[in-house]
């Protein structure tokens, strides 16, 4: 197909020609076949248009901002498996919740009766038992938090202007050092933004986008608060042989971050599969 500058059909199909200058489209167009002359002329020319055939090959150049035609690729909608997805992974954080809450009243019984006795030491037995039921909870979670993760920040559902960073930094961002005590934060907010935010008839939105944006945006804050000083706290618990009160209120930790975090994940799930809110 030549690249030969002429009149085409308008590939937004607006209009019934649009003018190819031979590198990209221009405004000038034309209204119905009557404009059309029924031979093509010599020279093609704004003034002289030939009869309308195939559009031209295009290349990434003419592409950009016509109208119709997508720029960057076509980010995938999210199906049912997603829903299921995000209440897998609610599941997960309550079951998990529950061994925290298991594990608090099994170190409390334990630091409140003689650690020498048998009754301290049979508690203790279960106790590293839902302890290694805990560890795998968590390692469950962690996979399909990242897979929900993910398949959100590159779906259609969130506009890219919401996100400050790419879908596969919204993975990394949580295996390197320092920046995981930040920007896990930043991109899980964005996500809420995102879905949360209102927007207007042309599916522009807004970053602060009203007074209310929902349960997520709110408990995001105290959630990450949590998760971090688990963190801490866990490290440093893991330095004594014994139990001690630093352990009840690790778990304590525990179960609030796993609570907050399954209530975070099910606003934003909800949110994501409803059509958004109109300003």
């Amino acid at each position: 197909m030549s690249d030969s500058a002429g009149w085409y059909c308008d590939p937004s199909g607006e209009h019934t020609h649009r003018y190819w200058d031979g590198a990209g489209w221009t405004d000038q167009v034309l209204q119905g076949r009557d404009n059309a002359p029924q031979t093509p002329p010599i020279t093609a020319g704004p003034g002289n248009p030939p009869e309308p055939h195939s559009m031209p090959p295009l290349t990434q150049g003419a592409m950009v901002g016509m109208v119709g035609v997508p720029a960057a690729p076509v980010r995938p909608r999210l199906g049912p498996g997603f829903v299921g997805l995000g209440r897998w992974l609610v599941g997960v954080l309550i079951t998990q919740a529950a061994a925290a809450f298991v594990l608090t009243l099994g170190v409390g019984a334990i630091l409140i009766l003689n650690p020498t006795s048998s009754a301290s030491a049979a508690i203790e037995g279960g106790v590293v038992i839902i302890a290694g039921t805990s560890r795998l909870l968590f390692f469950v979670n962690i996979h399909l938090w990242l897979i929900w993760q993910y398949q959100l920040a590159r779906s259609s559902r969130i506009d890219p202007s919401y996100l400050a960073r790419s879908p596969g930094w919204h993975i990394g961002s949580w295996f390197i050092p320092v920046i995981s005590l930040w920007f896990p934060y930043q991109n899980v907010k964005d996500l809420a933004r995102g879905v949360m935010s209102p927007v207007d008839a042309y599916g522009a939105g807004e970053w602060d986008g009203g007074i209310d944006r929902g349960i997520a945006t709110r408990l995001l804050p105290w959630w990450w608060f949590a998760w971090l000083t688990v963190s801490i706290l866990e490290r440093l618990a893991s330095f004594s042989k014994t139990y001690g009160i630093l352990d009840v209120i690790v778990q304590v930790l525990d179960l609030l971050a796993a609570v907050l975090a399954a209530l975070v994940v099910r606003a934003i799930t909800k949110a994501a599969v409803s059509p958004p809110n109109r300003r």
